[in-house]
Parts: structure tokens; C-alpha cells; sequence
């Protein structure tokens, strides 16, 4: 969600598919998608009551995350974030809606204002955007090559955390996350 002055928008919807291939357990996400095949029960069954709940806690301006899971039941949140997300979804959101989160914390700060309109945003993308990381068991890298995936025009590198020489831990967290590619593609 963008907060502007007040004014709450749905900026994107993931649904998020958690990774098997890990010694430990954890919920390390193997990819996440936007927009969510969910979204318009979401949207439906949730989307005002994240608003009233934004608006009584008095928050109006920033970013707000909220993770959770979509059952047969409907729509179950677990958790909230008050901050860009590890996901990277403002690069999407910003190209597909022109609205830049960066650009609207910096103006925040500086004037007090998000200087931006909220109209622009729509969480249902004409595109589809992924998110993949990709995990390291434990050890140390000595080699990393993306040319070939970094080669091909609808995909991009959009975090990368680790490097050769890099010691990875086997503790099923993010630390074991090496790098992330972002996606882009007119269908699923």
C-alpha cells in the first residue's frame, strides 16, 4: 500500500511461493508474482478493511506491506511492514504506474509532502512481474556468472547480496539470498 497525505492506495498484489529446497526450515520465498491470481477477491474481501485499519492507526504517509494467505476460507493477513518491502516491488510499481516510492520518502522528507498522485497507481498490471532469488547453501562462492540470464531483454538483477568470497550460513534466512532477478513478461 502507498500512503499520501491521507489517501490509501493498493499498489501491488504477490503471491509468494515458498522455497523446499533448503536444509532447514524456513520461508524463504522461491518467487513471488504480480499481479496475484487472487487479487480481485482480495481486493473485494479486503482491501477496505487494510484502508480503516491504516487510517485508525493515524498513519498517513509511507509504505505499508502486509503479508498473509489466501485460502478457501478468504484471506487471512499475519503480518505487517511500515516500509519498503525486501521484495523490490517499487521498481515494477513505478514502472508500470509512475509512481516512485524513492522519490516520494525523499520528497517526505524534505517538504512534508509525498508530492505525488495516487490516481496513477493500479495494482492490476498489464504485465506480469516475478520476483526470483536465488539461495546458496552453505560455503563460500568462488564463482558467479548471470550473463546468460543477465543476456535476455525481460530480465534484470534488481538486489544482488553476495559476491565471490562471500561465506554463506546454512540458517534458513534471507542472508543465504545471493541475488534476485526481476522478471517481466506479457503473460504468466
Amino acid at each position: 500500500y502507498t500512503m499520501s497525505n491521507g489517501e490509501y492506495s493498493l499498489s501491488s498484489l504477490d503471491e509468494k511461493y515458498i522455497t523446499k529446497d533448503q536444509r532447514k526450515d524456513n520461508f524463504l520465498c522461491d518467487c513471488s508474482i504480480a499481479p496475484a491470481f487472487f487479487i480481485n477477491d482480495f481486493i473485494e474481501q479486503v482491501d477496505d478493511k487494510i484502508k480503516g485499519f491504516l487510517k485508525g492507526l493515524g498513519v498517513t504517509n509511507g509504505m505499508a506491506n502486509f503479508q498473509g494467505m489466501y485460502t478457501p476460507n478468504g484471506v487471512f493477513l499475519f503480518e505487517m511492514g511500515l516500509r519498503l518491502n525486501g521484495n523490490n516491488d517499487w521498481i515494477f510499481i513505478e514502472r508500470t504506474n509512475g509512481i516512485s516510492f524513492v522519490k516520494m520518502m525523499i520528497a517526505h522528507s524534505l517538504t512534508g509532502n509525498m508530492c505525488d498522485d495516487l490516481s496513477k497507481d493500479n495494482p492490476r498490471f498489464k504485465e506480469y512481474f516475478c520476483t526470483l532469488p536465488i539461495y546458496a547453501h552453505e560455503g563460500v562462492i568462488t564463482e558467479l556468472d548471470f550473463s546468460a540470464i543477465e543476456s535476455q531483454p525481460w530480465v534484470e538483477i534488481s538486489t544482488q547480496n553476495a559476491g565471490i568470497g562471500s561465506r554463506i550460513e546454512e540458517d534458513g534466512t534471507s542472508r543465504q539470498k545471493v541475488v534476485a532477478f526481476l522478471i517481466n513478461a506479457g503473460t504468466i
